[in-house]
């Protein structure tokens, strides 16, 4: 009759047998540096910080060679360096941290919440719009006689309009700008905040058909006619998500803040920073 199957231990192993299950046991191993056992996980790490992209290989090699260099840093005692230790616990507390942003935030742009917040504040998303054409005369210089040269143009222009040429005409000829110059001076719809706020207010005071006096911005003067009566447009649930989805995360992230402000003590002492800051002085008599 047979005995019971003889397990034998990893010692009495042939050391080729040996060898092998010790090249099973690391396949997840892409490359020893020193006592350092780089893996996949490393090497995905390495490459999204940007570093050999597109190419494994080469960014292996990358990785193994930064690797080499931190072991070698080690060795010449680095990393017991105050500077050193103080950039570790740096960049080690800006990937904690954002790695539990991360994972504490990931529902805060959830599409159902981002609907919710759009219906909530769909009244304070709306903006007034215009729709205008302009006349651009640009102040050529910094002196005043450079300003005066533009107002005395800008002032001819419009006595032309006044005198009934039409506008699109009028900015074909004269304005500075070549963009809306060349389609007559039409701008296109413009929303509350887009342009330079002295212009948009200016602008918004005209009804459609309506032509403004000339007036000054930073980019120099300007005509404005009005193409249609201002009014107010409300941006799609699609247009507003980029913004939804932003004001969502800092509202989450300052509750976050708030909750674990509550369980974990944090004190600051800003009025040591002087000193700090203050050079240490010589004992009397001192060299």
């Amino acid at each position: 009759m047979k005995g019971p199957p003889v397990i034998a231990s990893r010692a009495s192993l042939p050391l080729c047998l040996l060898g092998l299950l010790s090249a099973c046991g690391n396949r997840d191993v892409l490359a020893h540096v020193g006592s350092e056992k780089l893996r996949k996980v490393d090497l995905d790490a390495f490459q999204g910080n940007g570093r050999g992209r597109g190419d494994s290989r080469a960014a292996l090699e990358g990785l193994a060679e930064r690797a080499m260099l931190a072991e070698a840093s080690r060795r010449a005692g680095l990393e017991k360096d105050p500077v050193v230790q103080a950039r570790i616990r740096a960049a080690a507390r800006e990937i904690l941290a954002q790695a539990f942003l991360e994972k504490e935030l990931a529902g805060a742009g959830r599409e159902d919440l981002l609907r919710k917040r759009y219906l909530e504040q769909k009244d304070t998303l709306a903006h007034k719009q215009i729709h205008v054409a302009q006349i651009a005369v640009h102040v050529k210089g910094h002196d005043a006689s450079a300003k005066s040269e533009a107002e005395s143009r800008v002032s001819h222009l419009y006595a032309r309009l006044m005198a009934g040429e039409p506008f699109d005409k009028v900015a074909k000829d004269g304005s500075d700008d070549p963009v809306s110059g060349a389609r007559g001076g039409d701008l296109g719809p413009i929303l509350e905040g887009q342009v330079d706020e002295t212009f948009f207010a200016q602008a918004a005071a005209l009804k459609r058909g309506q032509v403004g006096k000339p007036f000054e911005t930073s980019f120099g003067f300007h005509v404005v006619k009005a193409l249609e009566d201002p009014a107010m447009v409300t941006p799609s649930f699609d247009e507003a998500r980029g913004v939804l989805a932003a004001e969502a995360r800092t509202a989450a992230e300052r509750q976050l803040s708030a909750r674990w402000h509550e369980k974990i003590s944090v004190e600051v002492h800003a009025e040591r920073l002087a000193e700090q800051d203050r050079p240490a002085t010589k004992p009397v008599g001192g060299r």
